[in-house]
């Protein structure tokens, strides 16, 4: 069963594509009977808007990564579940990338990188070398969670 598209209720409500991302992203801009007839629509087909592409639209995934070095820990699995509690919140999606060989550092998180992540939330109490080097040149914001760096700054 094909997912429903913008322009599915764009032409159901006999509307714009541009209507039809107004009444989603900017409603009170969108007359009230407008509004109402495509909101109906919306939910009689369930239309659900694609992530990635409003994510192109935005420059914004509104997904995080989550990289931790192992899933057998309890109090891993608990952050976890705090931060996608969090993240449901705020309209965030997260990913999580499990990074347990030392040897494959780099690819992970390469992949992390090419996942297109608004930030990375990095929980590891062991970092190499080979990491802090990596998130020097991460062009998105990296938190450390349950690690302390035994550096003083990036750099020093």
């Amino acid at each position: 069963m094909d997912q429903t598209k913008i322009y599915d209720i764009a032409g159901s409500a006999g509307v714009s594509l541009a209507t039809v991302s107004r009444v989603l992203n900017h409603p009170e801009k969108v007359k009230k009977a407008t509004r109402e007839k495509v909101l109906k629509i919306i939910k009689e087909k369930g239309y659900k808007p694609n992530a990635n592409a409003r994510g192109l639209a935005s420059r914004k995934s509104t997904t995080v990564a989550i990289v931790v070095p192992t899933l057998t820990r309890a109090s891993i699995s608990e952050m976890i579940q705090g931060v996608e509690d969090s993240a449901k919140k705020y309209g965030y999606m997260i990913r999580l990338f499990v990074n347990d060989d030392s040897d494959n550092e780099a690819d992970v998180w390469g992949n992390v990188i090419a996942s297109s992540v608004d930030g990375i939330l990095l929980m590891n109490d062991e970092m190499s070398e080979g990491v802090f080097e990596l998130i020097q040149y991460t062009p998105v914001p990296v938190m450390f969670v349950n690690g302390v760096s035994r550096r003083k700054a990036f750099g020093s």
